[in-house]
């Protein structure tokens, strides 16, 4: 891997830090070295990736803490289901749902919401898992996931501004 260092003139509203740490996979590189590394991608098309302080959770060893039992409890009327990126439909009620998602966003909206998009057209997204209410079959919510290689990496999450207080 190619790693570059450079600076830039900060622009927060785009997401753009004084300083940055580049990779670049060399030819047989897998993305996984990348990740292993901890560096994330910053295209979508996963040609260069940022470094990052992150945190990286062994999912094996994993146990839902007492936020998360409730959480699910208080969610048990949701359900989900992990659908391949290509045989994911983006349904007039899905686009009615993102768009009042996005609406609700004070900063930044429109550039978020072509971010999302983007993401959700682009290679990272591997994978959707979307959330739907039981009784009725609306859609709550959708994230686009990057899964291969033994690494999960969720995307840009949106979901319906009603539900907010459920916290999916």
């Amino acid at each position: 891997m190619k790693v570059v260092f450079s600076e830039f003139v900060p622009d927060f509203q785009r997401y753009i830090f004084p300083y940055h740490v580049w990779g670049f996979l060399e030819e047989g590189e897998s993305v996984r070295a990348a990740y292993s590394r901890g560096f994330l991608p910053v295209a979508y098309d996963m040609s260069r990736f940022y470094l990052v302080r992150g945190i990286r959770v062994v999912l094996p060893r994993y146990t839902p803490h007492g936020r998360v039992r409730y959480v699910q409890r208080k969610c048990q009327h949701i359900a989900h289901e992990l659908v391949d990126r290509d045989s994911f439909e983006l349904t007039p009620a899905i686009r009615d749902m993102t768009d009042r998602y996005f609406a609700t966003q004070q900063v930044n909206a429109d550039y978020r919401r072509n971010r999302f998009h983007e993401m959700l057209a682009a290679p990272f997204a591997t994978h959707v898992l979307r959330f739907w209410e039981r009784a009725s079959e609306r859609p709550v919510g959708l994230v686009p996931l990057f899964l291969r290689d033994g690494i999960a990496h969720y995307g840009i999450p949106v979901y319906d501004p009603v539900d907010r207080a459920t916290t999916i």
